[in-house]
């Protein structure tokens, strides 16, 4: 999806033309879209706001990479997207959101599936800044998705 809702974006579709088809949901920032086209994560967030302005509900997409792994900082790195991701939203706008994660160095022939422990130590760091940021009660039943890929 693209963020603007008009102009000539090869390829492209508006969440106002998503909607007019009767969609409600929209995958937002896949790894194989911020790989291939470069897309940002302050990209994403604009078109979360531009989704949810047009009555759609966003599914955030996020994920580490095999080196932020290496290095330890899949934590750091997942909240950032999600944070970025949700920046400028209301608690209502929020709880209308999902979030998703997918390991990025688990997806594909050659990957190796998440274990539950290591799923689970990211779902505890996105549930808590989801708190921190939006206060317990939305941040304890908004909606994340854990992949193991």
């Amino acid at each position: 999806m693209h963020e603007a809702d008009q102009g000539a974006w090869t390829g492209e579709i508006s969440a106002a033309m998503l909607a007019e088809t009767g969609a409600t949901l929209v995958e937002l920032g896949h790894s194989e879209r911020r790989a291939a086209f470069n897309e940002s994560d302050a990209a994403i967030n604009r078109k979360v706001h531009s989704a949810l302005g047009h009555g759609l509900r966003p599914l955030i997409c996020i994920g580490d990479s095999a080196e932020e792994k290496r290095w330890q900082v899949s934590r750091e790195s997942v909240v950032r997207q999600m944070k970025i991701a949700l920046y400028g939203l209301s608690h209502q706008q929020a709880l209308r959101t999902l979030i998703a994660y997918e390991p990025v160095w688990a997806i594909g022939e050659h990957g190796t599936p998440a274990s539950p422990q290591e799923a689970g130590v990211i779902h505890q760091a996105l549930r808590q800044a989801l708190c921190e940021r939006f206060g317990h009660e939305t941040g304890t039943v908004s909606r994340c998705s854990m992949a193991a890929a």
